[in-house]
């Protein structure tokens, strides 16, 4: 298992990965996914727009689902780093946390050697009217050309994509946290609607910094279509 940026994890979950968290915790083994579900919306404080809980009894952790990666997003957005308690009516103090999916697979090839991420490349999402315009700081990036962009099948979710370059910093030979990120990188941001991938995609550096602008045109909506019979 691997806490920090993500919970690491080799069972399958009912839900797809993109719509699933992980929940962990104190003294959780023994409990059900009902028991938890149930002491969960008793907590006010903890965002209650999700489907359910699948835990099995002897583990200590369990996965959290959603009905799609928008409202997981959201949700994620308020408890990250966040712990709660719950089970008050319990003997034992029960607190739970949540964390990003994982695969062991994935977490073998991972390329990226810090505790920065793959994929927290923090950026503000704005809609303009007919364009989205996205603000993203990628570190150590300083050229728009060190950025590749993509779109998925439904023109919904932009991946940015690119490597981060290692920085020699000389202080000695110990260091206490290294958070800024070197080797290769994938950010995927979902967008409210659809971009128009046959307009061309506009990129600016923001000032000095690792900051960049990227311009999209919105897609038109999908329309319904009168389909011809034989």
């Amino acid at each position: 298992m691997e806490f920090g940026g993500g919970f690491t994890f080799d069972k399958e979950p009912c839900h797809p990965d993109n719509c699933s968290l992980f929940i962990g915790g104190d003294n959780l083994a023994g409990m059900t996914s009902l028991t938890i579900e149930n002491w969960i919306k008793k907590n006010e404080t903890i965002p209650q727009n999700f489907a359910h809980i699948f835990k099995k009894r002897k583990e200590n952790y369990g996965f959290i689902h959603f009905v799609d990666e928008e409202t997981k997003i959201n949700f994620f957005e308020e408890v990250d780093g966040k712990k709660f308690k719950i089970g008050q009516e319990s003997e034992e103090e029960l607190t739970i946390h949540f964390f990003p999916l994982v695969r062991k697979k994935q977490a073998e090839h991972k390329t990226v050697d810090s505790n920065y991420g793959p994929s927290h490349n923090l950026y503000n999402l704005y809609d303009d009217g007919t364009i989205f315009s996205l603000y993203i700081n990628i570190p150590t990036i300083n050229n728009k050309d060190e950025i590749s962009l993509y779109v998925d099948d439904d023109d919904k979710v932009v991946i940015i994509s690119g490597e981060y370059k290692n920085i020699n910093i000389v202080e000695g030979n110990h260091f206490i946290k290294k958070l800024i990120p070197t080797g290769r990188f994938e950010t995927k941001i979902p967008l409210p609607s659809r971009i128009d991938p046959t307009k061309k995609v506009k990129i600016e550096k923001v000032d000095a910094i690792s900051l960049f602008k990227i311009t999209f045109t919105k897609g038109e909506g999908y329309k319904k279509r009168r389909l011809s019979i034989e």
